[in-house]
């Protein structure tokens, strides 16, 4: 069935890519190239949605330079042989030692046990979310969610709360937005925010760094979060008094002493987090030192660290377990950086024409000021909707590379391109309303205490808000930053 099935993707596939490059006519701008890379892009976006994302990236890729708008060696140094591939790489490996060390329950463990939220419900609450939230600046949001799930699980039956009450809803949806929200708001070991610097740095060449995304987005998703604490409070209104049954003294007794291998990592990782933030930082006091660790790029520290984990031995074994941190990595998640890293290029290339059909097609469209905006908030509406409902990484590819091209063809729109990159690309990873948008929704929405039914019936009024904070406060400071 497996089999008839990827069959059957194809045949669709292909038979999309032929209907397109038929009848799309070569006017206005666009050459047969172009058409050629249209047809090869919806038919790979048909087949990252419907079938995988990893062989169907190489499948991109090797065809490609079919279309004639690349060479292979031009497809392999925008896709294999780019930096954001590499860097993806290896953050998922330096990744690995962080979340298998213990540290991440430990801090949450931490918070919710101090005496200032202990029988004060809404307390306990806020300090379970915002620990969450905090974390997950530096880490990736699936592995977190692996570990987070069960001890949010373990939190509801502690508690005697049973599925099917308001609070489980609130506990559950709460842990797994506030993990998403802090994915959103920094690019440290976050893969979908590096992926489009990586995009929005070469497609309009920029340079915009860690430091940049940081200022945008942590405000932003911290706005988010609050909204959502507030959305819990006042409308959903569960009853909290379970919570007063929190044994904190339990939860304090499960909490060893920190261990020499959980203080080395976690000293080598806030290193690194330096190294990808202080040039910002140093280039009014020390702009030398600033500018040496610039030039010195995002995978040196990783790699130099990952280096040192291999070095630093505790109880007679590597700090870090390269083999297993290998396996633990998500090709798929690689291959399909490496094919959206391709995609871009190819649109905007002048052989293609695209830009130029775009140019020529819609400017007699567009003529009032009101129409950057209304681009602006259907650009937001889009991703998402659609990140909701299917991978987070196919929709914003999807919705960058379709509104990207209308903004650099259309300047009399007055919308900021690599703004507007920005907010798709933060849009698309607040993916938390079914089980196939994101890792964390999809471990998250899978049992009785919070069912797929749940997440639409108290997500969607969040979706509604969180595309309002999309348009009209991300888009204006990602501008203003840009």
């Amino acid at each position: 069935m497996k089999e008839n099935r990827t069959i059957r993707h194809l045949i669709i596939a292909i038979l999309i890519f032929g209907i397109i490059k038929i009848l799309f006519p070569v006017t206005n701008g666009i050459t047969q190239t172009g058409v050629n890379v249209i047809a090869l892009f919806i038919s790979i976006v048909y087949l990252w949605t419907f079938e995988s994302v990893g062989w169907v990236s190489l499948l991109a890729i090797a065809l490609f330079p079919c279309t004639g708008v690349m060479s292979y060696s031009d497809i392999a140094s925008n896709s294999f042989g780019n930096w954001v591939t590499v860097f993806t790489l290896a953050s998922c490996i330096l990744n690995y030692s962080l979340s298998e060390s213990g540290m991440m329950d430990r801090v949450v463990k931490w918070a919710i046990t101090r005496d200032a939220v202990q029988k004060r419900p809404w307390m306990l609450l806020c300090a379970l979310f915002t620990s969450v939230y905090l974390m997950n600046f530096i880490l990736d949001c699936t592995p977190s969610a692996l570990v987070f799930f069960p001890m949010t699980l373990a939190l509801c039956r502690q508690i005697g709360c049973e599925p099917g009450e308001k609070l489980s809803k609130v506990i559950f949806s709460g842990v797994m937005l506030s993990i998403l929200l802090g994915y959103c708001a920094t690019p440290i070991s976050h893969s979908i925010p590096i992926l489009f610097i990586g995009l929005i740095n070469t497609d309009f060449n920029m340079q915009m760094n860690f430091a940049d995304w940081c200022r945008i987005g942590i405000p932003v998703s911290f706005a988010m979060f609050l909204a959502m604490l507030v959305f819990f409070r006042l409308v959903i209104k569960p009853d909290v008094s379970r919570l007063n049954h929190f044994d904190a003294d339990a939860v304090k007794a499960s909490i060893t002493e920190m261990s020499r291998k959980q203080k080395i990592i976690s000293v080598v990782y806030l290193l690194v987090i330096l190294c990808w933030l202080c040039p910002t930082f140093l280039q009014t006091i020390w702009p030398e030192a600033a500018s040496w660790i610039e030039n010195a790029g995002y995978i040196f520290p990783v790699v130099i660290a990952i280096a040192a984990l291999l070095c630093i031995r505790d109880e007679g074994k590597p700090i870090l377990d390269f083999e297993a941190a290998v396996k633990s990595v998500s090709w798929p998640l690689i291959l399909l950086t490496a094919g959206i890293m391709l995609v871009n290029p190819c649109i905007s290339s002048d052989a293609s024409g695209i830009i130029a059909f775009i140019s020529n097609t819609l400017e007699p469209l567009f003529h009032s000021t009101v129409s950057g905006w209304i681009i602006v908030i259907i650009a937001a509406a889009w991703v998402m909707i659609q990140t909701n409902f299917m991978s987070c990484f196919v929709s914003g590819q999807l919705v960058y590379s379709v509104f990207t091209p209308i903004v650099i063809a259309l300047p009399a729109l007055g919308v900021s391109a690599p703004a507007l990159g920005v907010m798709i690309a933060f849009g698309c990873g607040v993916a938390f309303l079914s089980p196939p948008s994101s890792g964390p929704a999809a471990v998250f929405i899978s049992t009785d205490y919070y069912t797929p039914m749940d997440a639409l019936k108290y997500g969607t009024p969040l979706l509604v808000l969180y595309i309002v904070f999309c348009a009209a406060m991300l888009y204006p400071i990602a501008a203003a930053c840009l």
